[in-house]
């Protein structure tokens, strides 16, 4: 349904304009490749060596990029990742915990294209995948090509209602997903709470909840999704964060990091005023996220390198 949401209080869809006390913009998000773009390569078809030899590029180098070229390596293929960022998994480590990450993958045979992306293609006169280049002017040779470059907030109506936009896209809110228009919420994938965007399904399911106590009148607790704590063995490396990695606008983490080489890797953030630990990022053989975790808003032993680095 197309929305012509009004500041009087009022909003349109295709048939009717109905009045109301307030507007909630729920929802929405497109894939990171633009529809245009997408619409262009539905045309081309796989190419005929999808078996061991065959040549598949990902493009996305995040969790879920990084397990489908893990995939097609193991059936054989030669698996190329195209990632836009600078380093690979970006939304959860940082540059130092990315190495640690990009030197495991590269070690089983992954080649790894950070900072760049697709830029165009190409088929074969079946219509068949044949290649692919790249923005930086490289040229892969594909039979397969796939997409888990994740998704981008939708926020178009911002523009036309006064409202805001966060850096990546989406409304920008405030901890009660409020927007500069007290009459006008945004929740889901939409919503930039505090400027930062959540594209899954548990943060949005905790704005609505947020909003909805508002609207009947009931105090309700700021957004908090601060603690993105996650662990995972991704490609047989062990990579976790534990307590906050992107600590509020106002505070000014003191960042410690511990490495050896492109070994393994910590890093800790610790609040400059009193020293309690905020959170940290691990990547390969450190220690348990569980027992640093339970260091956080404490400051941490004097034996921490030893905590991080056993």
């Amino acid at each position: 349904m197309d929305w012509d949401l009004q500041m009087r209080g009022e909003y349109r869809t295709a048939h009717q304009a109905v009045r109301a006390p307030l507007a909630l913009l729920c929802g929405t998000s497109d894939p990171f490749a633009r529809p245009a773009e997408m619409e262009q390569w539905k045309r081309f078809t796989t190419g005929p060596h999808l078996g061991p030899g065959g040549r598949g590029v990902v493009v996305g180098g995040g969790l879920l990029g990084l397990e489908a070229a893990h995939a097609l390596s193991r059936l054989g293929l030669r698996a190329h990742v195209v990632e836009t960022a600078r380093h690979l998994m970006p939304a959860q480590l940082d540059s130092g915990a990315a190495e640690v990450l990009h030197r495991h993958a590269a070690g089983l045979g992954m080649r790894l294209h950070c900072g760049t992306a697709i830029a165009e293609v190409h088929a074969r006169s079946d219509g068949t995948v044949r290649a692919v280049t790249l923005g930086d002017g490289t040229t892969l040779d594909a039979d397969l090509v796939v997409f888990a470059a994740g998704i981008r907030p939708r926020g178009e109506l911002a523009g036309a209602l006064g409202l805001a936009r966060g850096e990546r896209g989406g409304f920008l809110v405030d901890a009660y997903c409020r927007t500069a228009d007290r009459q006008v919420w945004a929740v889901g994938e939409c919503a930039a709470v505090q400027g930062r965007c959540h594209g899954l399904v548990a943060p949005g399911y905790a704005m609505a909840e947020s909003v909805a106590a508002q609207l009947a009148g009931r105090d309700t607790e700021p957004f908090d999704r601060t603690d993105g704590s996650t662990a995972l063995k991704l490609l047989g490396v062990h990579v976790a964060t534990f307590g906050t990695t992107a600590p509020p606008a106002d505070v000014r983490p003191v960042e410690v990091v511990f490495a050896e080489g492109t070994a393994r890797y910590a890093k800790v953030f610790l609040r400059p005023d009193t020293g309690s630990l905020l959170g940290g990022i691990l990547a390969g053989g450190t220690g348990a996220r569980s027992r640093l975790e339970a260091l956080v808003g404490r400051r941490p032993p004097a034996d921490l390198e030893q905590l991080l680095l056993p």
